[in-house]
């Protein structure tokens, strides 16, 4: 586990209708720039309660500012470099203290390590972990590209890789890792049989390309089961620690995050955007308050108990990045 100190942006009050919790995008595209805030704010106040009060005398709160994104897919087309370059200079220019990558972060190791080191100049504390694209491999190697290639180079580059152990600032822990899938988010209308599924191609139609460059011993069940074990050991590690926590995983926790689109193969692709266990885990600790992930491409929104989760949203053109003040 790595813990850190660092001094929080200090706001006194004596109003507690004041936000200290909000949502914005800035959308990064080929030619411009433009912030958009994607939901109307979501207001936190400065008691743990759920109704707005006024305060007889000024408080201090203590805000944590957080910056993510992801999907950058670093080296695949210019547009989508220039993208990411820009990205970068908004998160060098920002007050941030813990910017995050939620995976697909470059098109090879190369990519990977060179996507990197476009924010080696933040100054705030940087968290990472990789996406399925990542993993992508012709030579058999996917789990030493996991466990070992990728950690090094995420250290090397100033990067915490947070499939390694926790993260904690102050109060505030973060804990996560890819995350994966085993088609608990299949569309059971489809009546498609499940070895389809575990084949990753439905013939005549399409397939997931993970089935041709994804090379290891274990079948999806298993390395899900290996990353939430290890996963829920982090939480265990931390919990008494601290007051909230924030999980990161590429795939998604939640099934009604994902669209119905009545095209084939988006809807047999659903499968592999995530699984329930992973929400099932969040839901299991009162302290995730907050699970941030990628890979579909799309902003979405969505709270479950006490768990609010957000896919950033970026696409292979257009970067997004996430503002999150707690």
């Amino acid at each position: 586990m790595l813990y850190a100190l660092r001094g929080y942006i200090k706001l006194t009050i004596t109003d507690c209708n004041a936000t200290i919790l909000y949502r914005n995008f800035i959308t990064v595209t080929r030619d411009s720039v433009f912030l958009r805030q994607a939901y109307p704010p979501v207001t936190r106040y400065a008691s743990p309660v759920t109704t707005p009060y006024k305060l007889d005398t000024p408080c201090i709160i203590e805000i944590m500012k957080i910056i993510a994104t992801c999907d950058l897919h670093y080296g695949l087309k210019k547009w989508g470099n220039d993208s990411t370059n820009e990205i970068a200079r908004l998160v060098i220019n920002s007050d941030a203290d813990v910017f995050i990558i939620a995976g697909d972060i470059g098109e090879g190791l190369q990519n990977f390590k060179e996507c990197l080191e476009l924010f080696k100049e933040f100054r705030g504390y940087k968290l990472i972990v990789p996406g399925n694209h990542d993993l992508w491999s012709k030579e058999g190697q996917s789990f030493q590209i996991y466990s070992k290639i990728l950690k090094e180079i995420c250290e090397n580059s100033g990067f915490h890789y947070l499939d390694t152990g926790p993260f904690v600032l102050n109060n505030i822990g973060f804990i996560g890792n890819i995350g994966w899938y085993d088609y608990s988010f299949k569309l059971e209308e489809l009546n498609i049989p499940i070895k389809y599924y575990e084949e990753k191609k439905l013939p005549k139609v399409t397939g997931w390309n993970d089935r041709r460059f994804i090379k290891w011993d274990y079948n999806d069940y298993e390395f899900l089961d290996l990353l939430l074990d290890k996963m829920e050991k982090h939480i265990k590690h931390i919990y008494e620690q601290v007051n909230t926590i924030i999980g990161v995983t590429h795939h998604m926790p939640f099934e009604d995050m994902i669209r119905k689109t009545n095209y084939i193969s988006w809807d047999f692709a659903r499968a592999y955007l995530g699984s329930k266990k992973i929400g099932e885990l969040y839901l299991n600790y009162e302290k995730i308050k907050f699970a941030i992930c990628g890979h579909n491409h799309r902003y979405v929104r969505t709270t479950k108990g006490h768990v609010e989760c957000i896919s950033v949203g970026s696409t292979y053109k257009q970067k997004e990045l996430l503002t999150l003040e707690i």
